[in-house]
C-alpha cells in the first residue's frame, strides 16, 4: 500500500497524499480529511513547520485549523496534531465554510473530548482561539468542575474578561477594544498566567493557585460546567488549540504562525 514519504514529489495515490512538498504531520492531515484545496493544504502546511520551527508542536495537545469542506462538520473535526485524537464533535447549530466553523451562539459547541485532568500537566497550560467575529458575550474554550477550572474566555461577564483561569481567584483581567483576532491565554506554572491579544501582552496575574484540574472535557464556543453546556458564544473559530504552557516568547511565536495560517488561506481580521 502507499505510505506518505518526504522523498518524492506530491502526488495522489488512491486518494493519499504522498511527497515532499509537505511535512508528514500536515500530509497526514489532508488524508484524513480529504477535502482541502491547494491553498488549504499550503497554510495547513506552513502552520505545521512553523509551530516546529518554534519548538512549540511538542507541547500540543489539541490543534483545530478549522479549515475543511463548506458544510461539513466532520471534515473540520480534525486535531491537526493528532488526526487519532481528540476529534471535535460538533452540537447544535454551526456554519461551515471556507472562514472557519461559526456557531450560533445559543446552542452550538465543540466536544473536543480533551480532559485536563487526564491530558494537562497541573499548573501548566495554554489554550488559543481565533476570532473572525466582533461580538461579545460567551466562552471560547472552557472546561468546570467546581472550584477545579480549565478556561480561556473572551469578553466574558459583560466583557471585560479575557483570561485563562486556574482557579477562581487568579484570571487575568483587561477591558478588551475589540472581539476578533487571535487569543492566547497561557499559564506557565503555579504562579502565573498572562493573557496576548495578536501577539501582544494584555494582562498577568501573579496570583498563586492551588486549584486542581477538572475531569470533564474541553468545548470549544461554548462553558462545560460539569456536563452542563451554557455560555455560548457567537464568534466565528478561524483556529483553536490546547496544550501545555508556554514561554513569552512562545506565546508571541504561536500567535505569529496563526496569523501567517490566516493570512494565508485570506481570512486574517
Amino acid at each position: 500500500s502507499p505510505t506518505i514519504s518526504n522523498n518524492i514529489r506530491e502526488t495522489s495515490i488512491m486518494g493519499i497524499t504522498v511527497g515532499k512538498s509537505y511535512d508528514l504531520n500536515a500530509a497526514e492531515f489532508f488524508n484524513a480529511t480529504q477535502t482541502l484545496t491547494p491553498i488549504q493544504k499550503q497554510a495547513v502546511n506552513g502552520l505545521v513547520v512553523d509551530l516546529k520551527n518554534y519548538s512549540i508542536w511538542d507541547k500540543m495537545k489539541a490543534v483545530y485549523p478549522m479549515v475543511g469542506q463548506a458544510d461539513v462538520s466532520s471534515s473540520f473535526s480534525y486535531n491537526l496534531k493528532d488526526i487519532n485524537t481528540f476529534r471535535g464533535t460538533f452540537s447544535g447549530t454551526w456554519i461551515f465554510s471556507s472562514t472557519g466553523a461559526k456557531p450560533n451562539g445559543s446552542t452550538g459547541y465543540m466536544d473536543t473530548g480533551l480532559i485536563p485532568s487526564a491530558s494537562i500537566s497541573n499548573y501548566n497550560a495554554h489554550a488559543s482561539f481565533y476570532s473572525r467575529t466582533n461580538l461579545a458575550g460567551g466562552v471560547d474554550v472552557g472546561a468546570f468542575q467546581g472550584a477545579a477550572n480549565f478556561y480561556a474566555s473572551a469578553y466574558y461577564f459583560n466583557g471585560n474578561r479575557n483570561f485563562l483561569q486556574r482557579g477562581d481567584s487568579d484570571g487575568v483581567i483587561y477591558t478588551p477594544t475589540k472581539y476578533t483576532g487571535c487569543f492566547v491565554w497561557n499559564a506557565p506554572n503555579q504562579n502565573l498566567a498572562t493573557t496576548y491579544e495578536d501577539g501582544i501582552l494584555k494582562g498577568q496575574s501573579t496570583t498563586t493557585t492551588t486549584q486542581n484540574r477538572p475531569t470533564v472535557n474541553v468545548t470549544i464556543s461554548a462553558f462545560n460546567d460539569n456536563g452542563n453546556k451554557y455560555l455560548f458564544s457567537p464568534r466565528e473559530c478561524a483556529f483553536a488549540s490546547i496544550g501545555d504552557g508556554l514561554t513569552d516568547t512562545e506565546a508571541i511565536n504561536l500567535s505569529t504562525a496563526i496569523q501567517r495560517f490566516q493570512t494565508t488561506l485570506g481570512r486574517q481580521v
